[in-house]
């Protein structure tokens, strides 16, 4: 064997203290934890059987979503929820990004639509999934050797659906219906949600068609998340920045996107498909995103272990409100589903604040209040924390 002979890296690096388990415990679900914490998202073996708890209740969810947004958008816009103050347009009811995507985001029964039976289906399928994300925190609790309950007590009060007058949800579900190019001599595929990260905790992502690409550490390039020979839904599960920031970030953060390729315009389509879940012209994809109950005081000692290893100083915090922290992390990223104009105007204050943080002005702004508008309580504790997430601008689901 000549010195030039090269071998094949491993898929991904030995982690610097190993993990105390590798496999979930779930009986329904075994994921490799290993792969996970490392490259911040795998696939999730879903079967397509009314045995698997998932594929049954979203392949109803899938069903009545696809005839909401099939409603004339006069009906959809009855769901439309006015922004007030921090409040952004993707972050409950209804709402449209030209040329990219219509949503419409759930956080309590009351404003989840009632048509199509479209209420009972998706409370159906938020315990079904938060079911399943509830095992996944108890697996990694034991991967790093956390105490128990250490990161199920920070969800635990959302895994049901909220029910009305419900006050201080962060978990959320997504209902998305992505817009196809059309079909031309020469066809493009293109991007309708740019390269971000999720902010909670976990996120099952659950898609009825590819589209999810999701970024390969070991590889450095996109690879796709779904199968598109199975011809039924595929089911990955993110990792978003507040697990990554409680576990230490020995589970990174996923980063993903989605993309879409050419199909019929909705003209063409609609003659086309024989229902509206299989209309050509469009990608439909369902998102549980599973986020710490806000109100719920955070501490790192309640998180760090042998595994995680030691927080360096600057990323410690003592008696946190999680509220506190989301605010930190969404406030130095740009939101990736609201409208391209609007996104760019939140990339480029980004931008300028990391020029003033340069200039030394950055911290002081910020611990001021200057950049967000913080709670009442919130002191100096956070100015540092909310610099780890400026050192790279980047987007993120809000």
């Amino acid at each position: 064997m000549t010195q030039a002979t090269k071998y094949a890296p491993p898929t991904y690096p030995p982690p610097k203290t190993p993990l105390l388990k590798s496999l979930s415990p779930s009986a329904n679900y075994q994921i490799d934890l290993e792969l996970l914490a490392h490259q911040g998202w795998t696939s999730l073996p879903i079967r397509d059987s009314v045995s698997d708890p998932l594929y049954s209740a979203f392949s109803e969810l899938f069903s009545a979503s696809a005839q909401f947004f099939s409603l004339p958008e006069d009906e959809r816009l009855k769901y439309r929820i006015t922004p007030r103050g921090d409040f952004q347009q993707s972050e409950e009811g209804y709402s449209h990004v030209p040329g990219e995507k219509s949503m419409i985001t759930l956080r309590k029964t009351e404003t989840t639509p009632s048509e199509f039976e479209l209420r009972a289906k998706a409370e159906a399928a938020w315990r079904a999934s938060g079911d399943v994300m509830r095992d996944m925190l108890i697996a990694i609790e034991e991967s790093l050797g956390m105490a128990p309950g250490a990161l199920v007590r920070t969800a635990d009060a959302q895994l049901a659906l909220p029910q009305e007058g419900a006050k201080n949800v962060a978990t959320l579900m997504r209902m998305f219906r992505y817009e196809r190019p059309p079909a031309t001599a020469e066809p493009e595929s293109r991007i309708v949600a740019e390269s971000h990260k999720d902010l909670g905790l976990l996120s099952l992502v659950v898609g009825h068609s590819p589209g999810l690409e999701c970024w390969n550490a070991a590889g450095e390039c996109w690879v796709s998340c779904e199968d598109a020979s199975r011809g039924q839904l595929n089911a990955t599960v993110l990792v978003g920045q507040t697990l990554a920031k409680f576990t230490n970030w020995r589970y990174a953060a996923g980063r993903h996107r989605v993309f879409v390729h050419p199909g019929l315009s909705p003209q063409e389509s609609n003659e086309a498909a024989p229902d509206a879940l299989t209309n050509p012209a469009f990608r439909f994809s369902l998102v549980h995103a599973l986020r710490a109950h806000l109100p719920v005081l955070v501490s790192h000692t309640d998180f760090e272990t042998a595994v995680t290893g030691a927080y360096a100083p600057a990323a410690q915090f003592i008696d946190t409100p999680v509220l506190d922290i989301y605010r930190a992390i969404s406030n130095a990223h740009w939101n990736v589903n609201i409208t391209v104009e609007e996104r760019r105007r939140q990339e480029r204050a980004l931008h300028e604040r990391a020029l003033k943080g340069a200039a030394g002005k950055d911290d002081a702004g910020a611990a001021n209040g200057s950049d967000i508008k913080e709670s009442s309580g919130v002191s100096l504790r956070l100015s540092k924390f909310k610099t780890l997430f400026r050192r790279k601008q980047e987007s993120v689901a809000i």
